[in-house]
């Protein structure tokens, strides 16, 4: 071969894009329907996303968000407390608000829980499966369903820079979803 260096280049190129196909495409968006998961609370009971969502759910309620996150995710420590506001506003009104950390074991999340002091409860991903299946996108990662689990809002990452206009959109999706108000959708 004359040029190995050049073929290797052009074929890592491939490889590469070939992967960031595949990340994009595997990746959840507004609109799509949220896949089912299970997985477990602080106190070890076990949370079935279908048992919320669609037609049958069990427990009726008209939206859900997820935000997922991890102890040593410093912009998740920073979007955690703009949840909370949110949270407040909105939980009592058939909006559930679930933190879900990816990837510690239930000792250093409940650490994590104690050193920011959110009253959001906290479902655990340790083996990260839920957080797989919706394509392993950077962390913070923040998604609000529907009733029937339909995405409304996705966002990844945190920048104080862009918090306010993040969590404008958010709360627009929730009021949408509780009949609090006119909301404009996201995409």
């Amino acid at each position: 071969m004359k040029h190995p260096l050049l073929l290797f280049t052009v074929f890592s190129l491939v490889l590469l894009s070939a992967d960031q196909v595949w990340t994009q495409e595997g990746q959840l968006k507004v609109g799509d329907e949220m896949p089912g998961f299970f997985l477990r609370d602080m106190n070890g009971k076990s949370f079935f996303l279908n048992d919320h969502v669609g037609g049958s759910a069990k427990v009726k309620c008209k939206g859900i968000l997820f935000s997922f996150c991890a102890s040593w995710c410093k912009p998740c420590r920073k979007e955690i407390p703009e949840l909370e506001k949110i949270y407040k506003k909105y939980a009592d009104k058939g909006i559930m608000f679930f933190l879900v950390n990816v990837g510690d074991d239930r000792d250093k999340a409940r650490d994590f829980i104690a050193e920011i002091g959110t009253p959001i409860p906290m479902l655990l991903d340790r083996y990260q499966k839920a957080h797989e299946i919706v394509g392993r996108p950077g962390l913070p990662h923040t998604v609000l369903i529907d009733n029937m689990g339909k995405v409304r809002f996705i966002n990844t990452g945190f920048a104080e820079k862009k918090a306010d206009e993040i969590i404008n959109t958010l709360e627009n999706e929730i009021r949408a979803l509780t009949g609090a108000g006119s909301g404009t959708s996201s995409k």
